[in-house]
């Protein structure tokens, strides 16, 4: 009797574990209700399948065991990443200078490691720093710095994965440099640093891009490349993968082929240079995934004499979210995956299509490749929608034409790295890269180059269980494949419609922070909205603009609390998804750009008197002390006040609008206070009722029943 679903032990395992990791982090965020559901639903289908002595039970009984495993896992690894909280207190750190050092302008940003204070206090991980220093900061040089110390915390509501990639626990502010000594990079340091000054030296238009490609590092990468790369489609081929390991492995083959060597021998011959190039690049998890495939495939094909890509891809995501749970939950990671899952998936399918069609070679090659991309990026963009709320439109063809110059330009770089007259193929690659570039411009200046799309993580899951059985993983017949195709449709087509859904809104405020910006968006349940900020920092706009975009809102009115520095970027977002018709300036400045812009947009722009109340159902003051000391924005019972200028400053204000529920502050840490006031901050105090959004993330507030309730989700 033809098996249902082929037992893949491995597959299996990879999907207990992913749920597992997610689990814990549902539990972290208050959510019991998926952990209870997940291991009686897994329970209960595999206690009925034992008692019907079915095979199946097998597969319920692995997911669940290796639920717990993650679970387990995800707990050691979030104890382990909380660090010896620090909370603003002055201290001096002496360290070793790692990974990327910019002194552009006299600006330094570099990550510390091997922190020490001045009581001889260890701290693990790095410190994340930025100081300006007149003299010369390279890395591995000895460094102490006294400034402003924090901790960070990479697992939030919203994860900051690129905490966990770099190891950053720490992070100083108004830093200053008191002494600099001469130290030594370590091996992959040294690699990185020889193949950034020769890309400088021999790739004079694009070394930024040659150095992104070689090594996956796109610190120096100018803004605007990655803007176009991404309105193209192409940003992934500057982030080491699995193409550029492939690309590796089939050159040490090419090599190696000729002597015929044993599949273990050639394994071990492959895999030393491929685990150097991933220290190179700093054990980043999508090139750490690929090299395990690399090793899984051998290890299949020298016990059983094939190869199967999904094993090996179960494989990887297995042992990675073992070593590194919180990986996870990291877009480069997932996208990594998810790719690969869908060549396994979709383009093993088509191949074997077109291969019992009589097709020349010149257009099997473009069908060929132009459905390796398809499938990557159909098997993708549902999680390109949930992370980046874009879709290319023409990622698809343009990669058809981005791979074939990537795989020269690194294959011509790798060459160029050699020493003496191998440096002057980098030219070649320097010109290749410039064309790719000029089509990056020329797409990613098209109006239609990408669409605006939102998604939901459960799309993501529809689509990748679609896949599987699309991809033939699932043993149906002709009417069960129908069934299967249809029940997966409308399951997509659900999830898809329930994404544009848009909720009534209750009487409730939304702050976020970013480095430079604190927004406060707060709803009524008339269908009004205010929203309060500088509007100058783009996470914080992304982050509130998202946010206001689920909730069906009749009139929207934004007010100034800078209105020199708000960026039209910013405007741009809140007016592509809200009904935005007056805005209120209450500071002194001026913008005529920005006057402009609101004219264009038939905005209408108001400049609101001090002290002065305006609005109607949500109704906003602003409150000056010399200079706009705060805004208060009061919807129903719910008060809450937004509060500019340190700590000394914002406890002095706190005392005048001692009647508000939340004080949300945008520049101070903390209140001194005698009262018990819960104060919303960019980072976390030790201080009673303080909340800290580098720990906690995003807050909402709304009022229930007469009760002020702080969630951060």
């Amino acid at each position: 009797m033809r098996k249902t679903v082929n037992f893949r032990v491995s597959l299996f395992i990879a999907v207990g574990i992913i749920l597992g990791i997610f689990s814990f982090y549902e539990l972290l965020f208050g959510d019991f209700y998926f952990v209870l559901v997940s291991a009686v639903m897994l329970l209960a289908c595999g206690t009925v399948f034992a008692f019907l002595h079915s095979k199946a039970y097998r597969v319920f009984a692995v997911i669940l065991v290796f639920l717990l495993l993650g679970f387990g896992v995800a707990q050691l690894s979030y104890n382990n990443l909380t660090p010896d909280e620090a909370f603003g207190e002055r201290v001096e750190l002496r360290g070793r200078v790692a990974y990327y050092c910019d002194g552009s302008d006299g600006f330094y940003r570099f990550y510390l490691e091997d922190c020490t204070d001045a009581d001889g206090r260890n701290y693990r991980g790095r410190t994340k720093i930025g100081v300006f220093y007149d003299g010369d900061i390279s890395v591995g040089d000895n460094v102490s710095v006294t400034g402003e110390l924090y901790s960070v915390y990479p697992i939030q509501a919203e994860n900051k994965t690129y905490l966990l990639r770099d190891r950053i626990r720490y992070e100083m502010l108004s830093a200053t440099v008191t002494s600099v000594s001469a130290g030594k990079m370590n091996v992959g340091e040294s690699v990185r640093a020889y193949i950034r000054r020769t890309v400088q030296d021999y790739m004079p238009i694009c070394s930024e891009i040659g150095y992104s490609l070689l090594t996956g590092d796109r610190s120096y990468l100018p803004s605007n490349v990655e803007y176009y790369f991404t309105q193209a489609g192409i940003i992934h081929l500057l982030a080491v993968s699995g193409l550029h390991v492939g690309f590796i492995v089939a050159l040490l083959c090419f090599a190696f082929k000729r002597f015929r060597l044993r599949p273990v021998v050639e394994w071990a011959l492959v895999t030393v240079p491929l685990i150097f190039y991933a220290y190179v690049c700093n054990f980043t998890p999508s090139v750490v995934r690929a090299v395990i495939m690399v090793c899984c495939g051998y290890c299949a094909r020298t016990a059983y004499g094939r190869y199967d890509l999904l094993t090996s891809l179960s494989w990887a995501v297995a042992v990675i979210l073992v070593l590194s749970p919180f990986s996870l939950f990291d877009v480069g990671f997932q996208l990594s995956a998810l790719s690969v899952f869908g060549i396994a998936a979709l383009y093993s399918q088509a191949d074997r299509f077109l291969r019992r069609r009589r097709i020349p070679s010149f257009a099997r090659y473009i069908v060929n490749s132009l459905t390796l991309s398809a499938s990557c990026s159909l098997s993708t963009v549902f999680t390109v929608a949930v992370n980046f709320g874009k879709i290319p439109t023409l990622g698809v063809l343009v990669n058809l034409v981005a791979i074939p110059i990537v795989t020269f330009a690194f294959v011509v770089g790798l060459v160029g790295l050699l020493p003496w007259v191998f440096h002057y193929v980098l030219y070649s690659a320097d010109m290749v890269l410039t064309g790719l570039y000029s089509l990056s411009v020329a797409v990613g200046e098209l109006p239609f180059s990408s669409v605006t799309a939102f998604a939901t993580a459960l799309c993501v899951i529809v689509a990748t269980i679609w896949c599987f059985i699309a991809g033939g993983y699932v043993n149906l017949g002709k009417i069960g494949k129908v069934i299967a195709h249809s029940l997966c449709f409308a399951a997509m087509a659900a999830c898809v419609c329930a994404s544009f859904v848009k909720y009534a809104p209750n009487n409730q405020a939304y702050v976020c922070y970013g480095y430079d910006d604190c927004i406060v968006t707060v709803t009524s349940t008339d269908g009004d909205m205010v929203i309060v900020g500088e509007f100058n920092d783009a996470y914080a706009a992304a982050e509130a603009s998202d946010y206001a975009r689920k909730y069906k809102v009749k009139s929207c009115v934004l007010y100034f609390t800078d209105y020199k520095s708000c960026k039209l970027s910013n405007l741009q977002m809140f007016l592509d998804c809200l009904p935005i018709d007056k805005a209120y300036v209450l500071d002194s400045s001026y913008n005529a750009q920005a006057d402009e812009f609101m004219k264009d947009n038939g905005i209408t722009v108001v400049r609101q008197a001090k002290n002065t109340v305006s609005g109607g159902v949500i109704t906003t003051r602003s409150l000056y002390n010399g200079v706009l000391a705060g805004v208060t924005v009061t919807c129903g019972e719910l008060d809450v006040a937004l509060i500019y200028g340190d700590s000394a400053f914002a406890a002095d204000l706190v005392s005048v609008v001692d009647y508000a529920d939340v004080y949300a502050l945008a520049d101070a840490d903390y209140v001194e206070s005698e009262a018990a006031h819960t104060t919303l901050s960019r980072y976390q105090t030790s201080r009673v009722h303080n909340y800290g959004a580098n720990k906690y993330g995003n807050f909402t507030i709304e009022q229930k029943g007469g009760t002020i309730k702080l969630r951060f989700r």
